[in-house]
């Protein structure tokens, strides 16, 4: 049976293309305001793939030698299609901070560490080495965890803790921004809110587009925007600054509109990729989480669903009362204790060992 003839005709830019010819299509783009760089890549983009390493040889094989967590050594990198090698830091040293760095932390409240039991009896308590840094702590599951296996103290902020804690606050940026600068922690956590970046929305309010927002977004949804945006930039700028003398991960869902904000993607050229399903860890939903990260032990295969089971949506009530999403929110305590593992083996708080997470003692995740 022939074919019925095209609804529309063959669009010019088009058959440009298929000749390589980009200019008309850039000229549409610019002319709809669709993105503000052309798709036709240019020298310095082709330039920028190919820059050499200047780090020594020794030094990259080290520090890109795959790391057995029961899964092959192929490397998701977000950095993949450009061929770029991740800037990974040395391991953390156990010597002891600098005057700068104890003064960097004297203007934290006490209240704001978290410390081994031994420590927080000790009313004289002062850090004198290398701890962890938690943003967005929420529960603080990853931080606890990260006590567990030995690090010396943690530094959490989230806003459901009190005064002093608002990563909006320009004051407690500065301080958290001269801590990271002063060298003060050996590594850093941060799980940005992802109701300011959800793909749920409807109707949409980001996309490819407009990562930062659609224009004609309400005024509500627009305020919400600014403040994910604020967030997105500050993080990326923190991390940006500090990746080569501290290890990192940032966490959000897969469908997040956080891993489309412009200087997310750039980070995302010097660091790893790692996706987690959270029914590996035995949850009933899936949930599928995305890390960028220049943690060395987080450099494995994502750890996705074996498709053996059925998930649980996360729709409704669960049996305790509270929505499934509120119950889904925190980090399960399996997958905290992965991330709070693999750090404290590249920061020398924890011996090297192998995890299979198959073999991971399930625990209940509802609290």
């Amino acid at each position: 049976m022939p074919l019925r003839t095209p609804s529309d005709p063959w669009p010019q830019w088009l058959g440009d293309i298929i000749k390589g010819n980009y200019e008309h299509l850039d000229s549409l783009i610019e002319q709809f305001d669709l993105e503000h760089y052309p798709l036709r890549p240019t020298l310095e983009d082709a330039l920028e793939s190919v820059k050499p390493n200047c780090k020594p040889e020794r030094e990259l094989e080290k520090a890109s030698r795959a790391v057995d967590f029961g899964f092959s050594s192929k490397v998701p990198l977000a950095s993949e299609a450009l061929h770029v090698i991740p800037d990974v830091p040395k391991k953390a040293h156990n010597g002891f901070l600098k005057l700068e760095a104890v003064k960097a932390l004297a203007v934290s409240n006490k209240a704001h560490f978290l410390l081994r039991r031994f420590d927080a009896r000790n009313p004289k308590w002062k850090p004198s080495r290398p701890g962890a840094l938690d943003l967005y702590s929420g529960s603080r599951r990853h931080a606890k965890a990260l006590l567990r296996r030995g690090a010396p103290w943690v530094l959490f902020f989230d806003s459901k803790h009190g005064d002093g804690h608002d990563l909006l606050d320009a004051a407690v940026r500065a301080r958290v921004g001269n801590a990271v600068r002063n060298g003060c922690f050996a590594t850093g956590a941060a799980g940005p809110p992802c109701s300011f970046f959800s793909s749920a929305v409807t109707p949409p309010v980001r996309n490819p587009c407009y990562p930062q927002g659609v224009p004609w977004a309400s005024e509500a949804m627009k305020e919400k925007m600014a403040i994910g945006n604020s967030h997105s930039l500050w993080l990326a700028s923190l991390v940006k600054g500090s990746r080569r003398y501290m290890m990192w991960w940032i966490e959000n869902p897969d469908s997040s509109g956080l891993w489309r904000m412009p200087e997310c993607v750039q980070l995302g050229k010097c660091m790893f990729l790692f996706r987690v399903d959270c029914c590996r860890y035995g949850t009933p939903y899936r949930k599928r989480t995305r890390f960028m990260t220049n943690i060395p032990h987080l450099k494995c295969d994502p750890i996705l669903c074996k498709r053996d089971h059925v998930h649980t949506v996360l729709r409704g009530t669960h049996p305790s009362g509270r929505l499934w999403t509120q119950v889904a929110e925190p980090y399960p305590f399996p997958p905290s204790d992965h991330l709070a593992m693999a750090a404290a083996i590249d920061c020398n708080w924890h011996p090297e060992v192998r995890v299979d997470v198959d073999s991971i003692p399930r625990r209940q995740c509802v609290c």
